[in-house]
């Protein structure tokens, strides 16, 4: 068919957003993008990684999460030249490590919060969303370089036969011909796909150029894994019409979730072979919905060969994979490359237009897959061998069979089963070892590792130190679901192994390093019975790891579904990622009826991940963290501290570690033991380290202290003289609780200052209920937060901090230091001080927030920066940003021990304890002596800066 084959993607999409600039491109849960508003971004971004040296042909690494910033970043590789690599965030250290070495790109972009992920020696790493105060500022316009549909649009990398994945470089113009003018799907700009697929699989490509190219819109779902019912919501809230799903999502969303699916109107599938029964029943109850059975190798860009149903009635057994799509050319040849009759399996071989330039960084490779084209008389003509066995069937389409290789699919991705063993074989308890991909496991296809140990080192490793160390190498994935210990490896009679006597792992628990621990209650034994009615193992006890026992994210799935059927009650997938254990999802499940201790107020309660304990600001109420804690996520709770003295009769407290100490009684109450991850604004962050103090002098463990725009003792009395008067305390009350407001705290207090006492009062009484978090505030209740906040300035005045052991991760308002300056100024005014200068001034030092924790910290401050200033960090749209970093350094926190795991694991050595011993009864605790500047350790800067 005639499409734009001389084309570029960027200049396709440049078109259509001068055609429809006013169209809605992308939209996610909390944004929505135009054409002309996303190409405007791209503009931006691309002309300041032209600025960085980005140019023609280069590589450009994109390690983010799915978001509006990654298609402007794709987009905005493409205008300058270059070719982007996405990387899975999912992928292990070790991987990404490889893949970055391998494709030797020059430039990483990113997103902040993941910066920590990266290895230190990679390469040059710009978050796209730092620095976007200079962004906005660079040209919006379209950049005069032309493109070439020739040019390298992308690298994606799939499993390697040779031990290592190998990178296939795909240009604009196969990318083209997969979304323009073909006759697998028509594509209309009313039309919404929904991008689901990870950017390192090629999925993803259909679902983002098919909508950008076409003027449909794109719904993002939210980073992270979900779960069927997620799934279906986001089609039914985003009214998506078009829908692609690996084959097994497919097979678990018909039997799970098949009402979802009513609103489609082209629903495509594939990655591996489609089940029939499932298929009609689509056809059959989903009335006017296409069905396309999609297939195509990554080194032919996505689809090669489809196959639209729509009648139930016309599929027979095997569904088959049908006839090439446009501009794209198939054939069946024997051994010597021969066409064979219609009926005769032979391998599949691709050309045509969606054809990939080769591997990249490998020419012997490329030369063996992408051979000369015997039927073409064009130069440079050629075939790839898709190593897949088919047939044609009578009417012209295609059936598949089966590999002529060891190359296998497992959930959607293409599977070298020579890697894995590759891999294995280096752990030094493994003589040797194979892998086979075995449709007769729980949950369908599986990996099995079968391992004869190297006893010579030592006892065959057990399940959980093979698997822990594999997952440190290779993708979820790659990882087997199952190992099997062998004596020796049955072999055929010339010495070969012989596959067919590896014997089915049985249905028995594996050798597991924790000892079996039965249920408690009743819960726990309905659980732990749909876990083994879904893994097919026995017995299962509640401390298992799900992935140990050989789970993974299709099963996932199905075991959340099961739970909601079961229970009444959803699981997020994300929480069984996390929190994988019988125990975990107990926890989540059981209703929490009881009065929680006073003062704790549970913001977000469910979920089961380990709980975020945020302590009040200095006005002692919590519903100014409401949107923090929506934005975390529906599986982190969420238990905000509010001071006991808002209540009528409540008593303030004469020191801030008194204050610590009653909290800490509330939180073990909830959490009687560590890891504790705790938090506060302004003042809150002040007792949340005195918290943390006190929870390590206890000997727990304190995974997470996170002060959110907090001024250490020293900089907060500084700030605050000895005699601040009552107008500039009602001016500081007010900006904290007028929400949604960035008032400039020097004129509320210039709008106070003419007025009586009473006065005052009484407008920021009307002010807050106008606007603020407490409609019902009255009078009386603002002279009482006044009342409050000079208590909260005499016990920080009296506080004796000591040096705190653990680490402490510093977010910081941009315009922090503004507020800082203009308090001082405020209060020097008010005590007549002659040597205070001008509104505005900045402290003497530009690092007075950090530099102040710095001397309270035996380790270096973790600082990122949010925009916005004090009082508006926490609200919108500011809190979203505090909120993603805020989760993912949750995450990490939690990674920690997990890495720790895994290494203790692997080597069969004991991780040492964090926990700190606590001194002796009555031994003083050291104060805090601010160390010289030059012996204070280095601050960790993870404000995301270039």
């Amino acid at each position: 068919t005639d499409y734009p084959r001389t084309h570029s993607l960027h200049r396709l999409f440049e078109a259509q957003a001068a055609a429809t600039p006013q169209a809605v491109a992308i939209v996610t849960g909390e944004e929505t993008v135009t054409y002309r508003t996303l190409n405007s971004r791209a503009n931006r971004l691309a002309r300041y990684l032209l600025s960085q040296g980005v140019g023609a042909e280069a590589l450009v690494g994109l390690y983010m999460e799915r978001s509006v910033d990654v298609i402007a970043a794709m987009l905005a590789v493409l205008k300058v030249g270059a070719a982007y690599v996405p990387i899975d965030l999912n992928y292990p250290a070790e991987r990404v490590r490889y893949l970055l070495t391998d494709s030797r790109v020059e430039v990483l972009l990113t997103q902040t919060h993941l910066l920590s992920r990266l290895p230190a020696d990679g390469p040059r790493a710009l978050p796209v969303d730092s620095g976007k105060s200079a962004l906005t500022r660079a040209k919006a316009g379209n950049l005069p370089l032309e493109g070439d549909a020739d040019h390298l649009a992308y690298v994606m990398y799939t499993s390697g036969s040779t031990g290592s994945p190998k990178g296939v470089c795909v240009s604009h113009r196969n990318i083209v011909r997969l979304v323009r003018n073909t006759n697998y799907v028509e594509v209309k700009p009313s039309d919404v796909f929904l991008q689901a697929a990870p950017l390192s699989f090629d999925a993803a490509t259909f679902e983002i150029w098919a909508a950008l190219l076409n003027g449909a819109r794109l719904a993002l779902l939210p980073p992270g894994p979900f779960s069927l019912n997620e799934l279906g919501g986001a089609i039914a809230r985003h009214g998506v019409t078009v829908l692609w799903l690996t084959a097994g999502l497919f097979q678990q969303m018909v039997e799970g979730e098949l009402a979802a699916l009513r609103g489609l109107r082209v629903l495509l599938a594939g990655g591996d072979v489609l089940s029939a029964p499932h298929v009609r029943r689509v056809l059959g109850e989903i009335e006017g919905i296409t069905l396309v059975n999609g297939y195509g190798p990554t080194e032919c860009t996505t689809f090669s060969v489809c196959h639209p149903m729509k009648d139930p009635n016309e599929v027979g057994s095997r569904v088959s994979i049908g006839r090439p799509i446009s501009n794209a050319q198939v054939y069946v040849l024997d051994e010597a490359m021969r066409p064979v009759p219609v009926g005769v399996p032979a391998e599949l071989y691709i050309g045509g237009d969606g054809l990939a330039r080769g591997y990249l960084n490998h020419p012997a490779m490329t030369a063996e897959r992408f051979v000369p084209h015997p039927f073409s008389a064009a130069p440079g003509a050629r075939l790839y061998r898709t190593g897949d066995i088919v047939y044609h069937r009578p009417d012209g389409t295609l059936t598949f069979l089966g590999r002529n290789d060891r190359q296998v699919k497992i959930r959607g991705f293409r599977v070298e089963l020579g890697e894995i063993e590759t891999v294995l074989r280096e752990h030094p308890g493994v003589r040797s070892c194979a892998v086979l991909a075995r449709d007769d496991l729980a949950g369908g296809r599986a990996l099995v590792a079968y391992v004869v140990a190297d006893l010579a080192k030592g006892e065959t490793p057990p399940a959980a130190a093979l698997r822990a160390f594999l997952k440190e190498r290779l993708p979820d994935h790659m990882v087997p679901a199952a190992f099997v210990a062998l004596d020796a490896m049955p072999l055929t009679p010339n010495g070969k192994l012989d596959r067919d006597r590896l014997p089915r792992p049985g249905g028995w628990r594996p050798d597991l390093l924790e000892p079996l621990c039965a249920p408690r209650d009743e819960i726990e034994r309905r659980l732990v019975e749909l876990w083994e009615q879904v893994l097919q193992v026995r017995p299962i006890g509640v401390t298992d790891d799900f992935f140990e026992l050989g789970g993974h994210s299709l099963l996932a799935l199905r075991l959340a579904g099961l739970i909601q059927r079961e229970f009444g009650a959803s699981i997020s997938l994300a929480s069984l990622f996390n929190q994988s254990t019988v125990e975990h999802q107990a926890r989540a499940l059981k209703p929490r009826t009881e009065a929680l201790p006073q003062p704790l107020v549970a913001l977000q309660p469910h979920g089961s991940g380990p709980p975020f304990f945020c302590v009040h600001p200095g006005s002692g109420h919590v519903m100014c963290y409401r949107e923090l804690a929506r934005h975390l996520g529906p599986d982190r709770p969420f238990f905000a501290l509010e001071d006991p003295a808002l209540s009528e009769g409540g008593r303030l407290h004469d020191r801030l570690a008194d204050m610590a100490a009653s909290y800490l009684e509330a939180v073990r109450r909830v959490q009687a033991a560590g890891p504790y991850y705790l938090g506060g604004w302004s003042f809150g962050g002040l007792v949340a380290f005195e918290m943390a103090q006190q929870l390590r002098r206890a000997g727990q463990v304190v995974n997470l202290l996170a002060l959110i725009d907090t001024g250490a003792p020293e900089i907060v009395n500084q700030s605050y003289r000895a005699h601040t008067d009552d107008t500039l305390l009602l001016a500081v009350v007010a900006r904290e609780m007028l929400a949604d407001s960035d008032a400039d705290l020097g004129a509320l207090h210039e709008v106070l200052q003419p007025l009586p006492f009473d006065e005052q009062v009484q407008y920021v009484a009307r002010e807050i209920q106008k606007r603020g978090t407490v409609p019902d505030l009255e009078a009386a209740q603002v002279k009482r937060l006044v009342e409050i906040f000079r208590s909260r300035l005499t016990m920080i005045r009296d506080y004796e901090p000591a040096r705190y052991d653990g680490s402490i991760l510093l977010f910081r308002a941009q315009e922090s230091q503004a507020d800082l300056a203009e308090l001082t100024r405020l209060d020097a005014a008010m005590r007549g001080a002659e040597d205070v200068a001008s509104p505005g001034r900045r402290p003497p030092s530009g690092t007075d927030l950090v530099a102040g924790w710095q001397a309270l910290s035996m380790a270096p401050i973790r600082v990122q920066d949010i925009d916005g200033n004090h009082a508006t960090l926490i609200r919108e749209p500011h809190v979203r940003t505090l909120a993603a970093r805020l989760r993912a350094a949750l995450l990490d926190g939690a990674s920690e021990e997990n890495q720790a795991y895994r290494r203790s694991v692997i080597t069969g050595r004991p991780t040492p304890s964090p926990r700190v011993t606590p001194p002796p009864r009555g031994t003083p605790s050291p104060r805090a002596t601010p160390s010289p500047r030059a012996t204070r350790p280095p601050t960790r800067q993870d404000d995301g800066s270039p």
